[in-house]
């Protein structure tokens, strides 16, 4: 028994020993696990400050786009009432311009007839005369229409022949476009 008493209490420093190892051991090992947790926890703070620091620059952005959103629409409603107004502009333009084109088409056709009728009574002026008295030619005649020599038939013929002559500015016995155009003026 001695010897197994011997052995116990030999066992005894041991087993201290072992525990105070042990528990060296264990608080080393908890003071580096405490260490890596605290690096850790300092990793995991970095990274919390740096998502952070993102979600401002997301949230800035989108303050951002936003705005630009906002001002794209204003931009694009703008641009749609000018378009409507150009286009409003363009139908106004382009039915005066149809107005104007009739009102040309209809002048010409009345400068035509006028120009007909004109001719016909300068011709009915001109036949008359030159049955009354010997009358040279047409062309001749609207050009004596205002002689005094030539003795009128009667105060019609001589007003006719007169206007006529105001008219024809080169004596020609015709009347020319632009001498036309200045006859069309002054009636109106």
């Amino acid at each position: 028994m001695e010897l197994s008493r011997f052995r116990v209490e030999q066992m005894e420093p041991l087993r201290e020993l072992c525990a105070t190892s042990a528990r060296v051991a264990l608080s080393g090992g908890i003071a580096a696990q405490n260490a890596a947790l605290q690096r850790r926890l300092e990793q995991a703070t970095e990274r919390i400050a740096e998502a952070e620091h993102e979600l401002l620059q997301l949230q800035s952005e989108k303050v951002a786009h936003e705005q630009a959103g906002a001002e794209l629409a204003r931009v694009t409603a703008t641009l749609t009432e000018r378009g409507a107004l150009l286009e409003a502009e363009l139908q106004a333009t382009t039915t005066l311009l149809a107005a104007e084109l009739e009102a040309r088409a209809r002048a010409e056709d009345i400068a035509a007839e006028l120009a007909h009728s004109l001719r016909a009574q300068l011709a009915e002026c001109v036949q008359r005369q030159s049955s009354a008295a010997a009358v040279p030619p047409p062309r001749q005649a609207a050009r004596l229409a205002v002689d005094a020599t030539t003795p009128p038939v009667d105060a019609e013929t001589v007003r006719l022949r007169s206007i006529y002559a105001d008219y024809d500015r080169d004596g020609n016995g015709f009347l020319s476009a632009s001498e036309l155009h200045e006859l069309f003026r002054s009636i109106g």
